[in-house]
């Protein structure tokens, strides 16, 4: 479909408050597979990250994956990006062997909660609404754009909508990196807030063409 980066979400259904960890319980990703998941994902030609949502999950995906994500739900989840930013200085003083991530990515619903971080990647702009509706997509992505190209940074949009549109925008307007959900069939469980492969496809090959 287009695709050159996978990412799997790495949390216990207890971090999430009732009636949401009851909901999560089903989803939670086995760890022990990360790495299998990691090599997959590399057979096919694409860079594999994981969100993270505990310690354990940080210094798990640090070892196994290409990449970090932060979910917009964790924006003020202090400690968490203070774990991240631990392991990575400490593996960079070499006081920290088997890292094998090189980027952090982290999503923000609200422009307050932006930091420069001294951690290679990009901070996305994140609607936490499933799905979003592409008008207030269309709309908080040229405010988040104008935002970042102030702060001269580097800058990505995730996307909640059933659209290609704000994706391809995104690109137009300088993005560096686009998370995108994609459901294999309509019956999956994201789908609502998702694309199928097929429009996965086609944004893909128009943002190619850019």
């Amino acid at each position: 479909a287009g695709a050159d980066g996978v990412k799997v979400q790495i949390f216990y259904s207890s971090h999430f408050p009732p009636p949401y960890d009851a909901q999560h319980k089903p989803h939670e990703f086995p760890r022990e597979r990360l790495g299998e998941f990691v090599r997959t994902a590399h057979a096919y030609g694409m860079s594999a990250g994981a969100s993270v949502f505990d310690e354990q999950a940080v210094t798990l995906a640090a070892r196994e994956c290409d990449w970090i994500k932060l979910a917009a739900r964790e924006q003020a989840n202090e400690e968490l990006l203070r774990s991240i930013q631990n392991i990575y200085n400490a593996h960079y003083r070499k006081k920290y062997e088997g890292i094998s991530f090189v980027k952090v990515y982290r999503s923000i619903s609200d422009l307050k909660h932006f930091k420069h971080l001294p951690l290679p990647g990009a901070t996305l702009f994140a609607i936490q609404r499933y799905p979003a509706p592409l008008w207030l997509s269309l709309y908080w992505l040229v405010r988040a754009a104008a935002f970042f190209k102030k702060q001269r940074v580097k800058w990505g949009w995730s996307s909640h909508t059933t659209s290609i549109w704000d994706g391809v925008w995104a690109a137009r307007l300088g993005a560096s990196v686009l998370e995108k959900h994609i459901a294999m069939s309509p019956q999956d469980v994201e789908a609502p807030h998702s694309l199928q492969p097929e429009k996965f496809k086609q944004m893909a090959e128009r943002i190619g063409k850019l």
